[in-house]
């Protein structure tokens, strides 16, 4: 058998198995089901899973459990033609733990797994009713508390108290994957069904006046400044940093963790999207911002290897969604010392530090604590923090784009976007709404011009972005381009939207540096959005009423209204599927 142990380690393994299993289908629930025949070419299809926390991962479940049918189908079969998976945020929970975890992909493959998914308890079969009963198990954490301190206080159980650079990376180890640990690196072993998939994970880096360490309780401080050459840093300590004479720098910058199938011919993305080939990153280092600080520089250059990066912690990095709020421009919170409430601002951003990653950069990318580093050493390890893709592309469609053009493969593209969202898009007129996810890849959807802000309706904190769109705008605002909706009964309760749509674009991309994209690609998005608007990213309660139910309540909607059909007759799993390729 030692030729099939080489076969194992080609790309075309995967289709070979698929082929064989079709000609001689084994008697088990996961066994092809022949009722699906292909109507496109092998790696032409292209998903990516948004961002959105427990929400994400819930709404990421049902589509693809709803694909399954209740197990008769297995991964490799509705994801046949699928050439790249990209993903963002709570995005990258589901896809790592589809690309990497055995315990997994057999939970999502059940037979019941849509009756079992979301039912909690010690005995819980699927991973939205094993996140309930980890949430239970923080006892102290009860009912009168709510909204982030409840959170707060489940995730001081699950990493013992720790506020340092580890916090967030525990949260994500020790709760978020605590039933499908993954040791493996991202060009670690894969589960069958992704052998020949590239894989694609966004995040991005801060950029403008990032927050580093603290020292004690005195206004001590370290933070850089990040600038594209051929801007440098200006530190000028308590009048902040800028990158020169440039202005309006963006908090974030977009980062790509990638891993690419073995033996494959693909050309890996850059780690820096806007550095392209040649560019360079200027990095400038300060410490005791509130006098005159000590400076140290550096520079980072692509390509950078990302490849031997654990699967967890680059997972962790794509959804530190609090994390970018250490990039929040610190020039405010240093005007006025003596206010307390400026103070307070100050520490916040500290705590949102706790929740990016420190990541050094030296030709390969490390994960490592950056805490109580003097800036010499900061700026010798060119260490830099990471947080939530979020602000920049939650959808993980734009890194798609880049790739395949990098790859010489952006005629024709066929992009099939998994988006959850609150709150919907609504271009007016005959246009279709959609999720606001895929409203930013065509200029829209930003409610205060080029500031993302996290919370419902942008109440939260905000970061100032870099340019998001990647499509010319027309596709979403001038046509009746609604294709397929559902709705639930409750619906038409004021306050309340709980739908499915469907919108196909035709689309053509136009130049953003920030990705590394240029204009002129066409090819088709097929966006499918789930909109439910008591489903918020975290939970935020322990009630039987709370966070968790609504999210078995979206969970089971997206199989159930996916049954609806159209005038035409045809149900929206009937869409999914010719969208993946596949016709029934």
């Amino acid at each position: 058998m030692n030729w099939l142990k080489k076969l194992e380690n080609t790309r075309s393994f995967g289709k070979f198995i698929s082929a064989i299993r079709a000609l001689f289908p084994a008697a088990s629930s996961t066994a092809p089901d022949s009722s699906l025949s292909p109507i496109a070419k092998p790696d032409s299809v292209h998903i990516a899973f948004a961002g959105g926390g427990w929400r994400a991962h819930a709404a990421h479940a049902g589509w693809t459990i709803s694909l399954l049918q209740n197990g008769k189908k297995a991964l490799e079969d509705v994801f046949t033609h699928v050439g790249t998976v990209s993903s963002n945020s709570g995005g990258s929970w589901f896809s790592t733990m589809l690309v990497y975890s055995d315990d997994f992909v057999k939970a999502i493959e059940a037979p019941d797994a849509i009756n079992t998914w979301s039912n909690a308890g010690s005995n819980a079969a699927g991973w939205l009713g094993k996140q309930q009963h980890h949430f239970d198990k923080a006892i102290l954490c009860d009912d009168t508390l709510s909204g982030n301190k409840f959170l707060a206080c489940v995730f001081m159980k699950y990493t013992n108290g720790l506020r340092n650079a580890t916090y967030w990376n525990k949260v994500v180890t020790d709760l978020v994957f605590k039933d499908y640990p993954i040791s493996e690196s991202l060009n670690g072993t894969r589960q069958l069904w992704a052998k020949d998939k590239a894989l694609l994970l966004a995040a991005t880096m801060l950029t403008n006046e990032a927050v580093l360490g603290q020292r004690g309780f005195e206004m001590y401080t370290q933070y850089y400044q990040a600038c594209l050459s051929p801007s440098t840093p200006e530190l000028n300590g308590l009048q902040g940093a800028t990158c020169g004479t440039v202005g309006n720098t963006p908090d974030v910058t977009p980062v790509t963790f990638s891993s690419m199938p073995d033996h494959s011919t693909f050309t890996s993305p850059h780690f820096f999207p806007a550095l392209g080939e040649q560019g360079q990153l200027n990095l400038g280092y300060t410490e005791n911002a509130s006098s005159s600080p000590e400076t140290q520089s550096s520079t980072i250059r692509n390509p950078l290897r990302n490849d031997h990066v654990p699967v967890m912690v680059a997972a962790a990095a794509s959804s530190a969604a609090a994390g970018f709020a250490a990039s929040h421009t610190v020039l405010s919170h240093h005007q006025n010392n003596s206010s307390w409430e400026n103070l307070l601002e100050w520490e916040e951003s500290y705590a949102a530090s706790d929740a990016a990653l420190n990541f050094q950069l030296e030709g390969t990318i490390q994960h490592l604590v950056a805490n109580g580093k003097t800036v010499e050493e900061l700026a010798k390890k060119k260490i830099v923090q990471l947080a939530d893709g979020g602000p920049v592309d939650n959808s993980g469609v734009a890194q798609i784009v880049s790739f395949l053009q990098r790859n010489n493969q952006a005629t024709d593209f066929n992009i099939v976007a998994f988006d959850n969202v609150q709150d919907l898009y609504m271009p007016g007129g005959s246009a279709a709404n959609v999720g606001t996810d895929i409203a930013y890849l065509f200029g829209r959807g930003l409610s205060h011009g080029n500031q993302f802000c996290s919370g419902r309706n942008g109440t939260g904190t905000c970061v100032t972005v870099p340019n998001l769109q990647i499509f010319e705008l027309a596709p979403l605002e001038s046509k009746p381009l609604l294709t397929w909706s559902a709705a639930a009964p409750d619906d038409n309760v004021s306050g309340v939207v709980h739908q499915l749509i469907y919108t196909k674009y035709s689309v053509t991309t136009v130049a953003n540096s920030t990705f590394s994209i240029t204009a002129g690609s066409k090819g088709t998005l097929h966006a499918f959005t789930c909109a439910w608007s008591d489903a918020d990213t975290a939970p935020q309660n322990k009630t039987k009423d709370g966070d968790f139910k609504a999210y078995a309540e979206m969970f089971n909607f997206i199989h159930t209204g996916l049954q609806k059909q159209d005038m035409t007759g045809k149900t929206g799993l009937k869409y999914l599927e010719e969208a993946l390729g596949l016709k029934s």
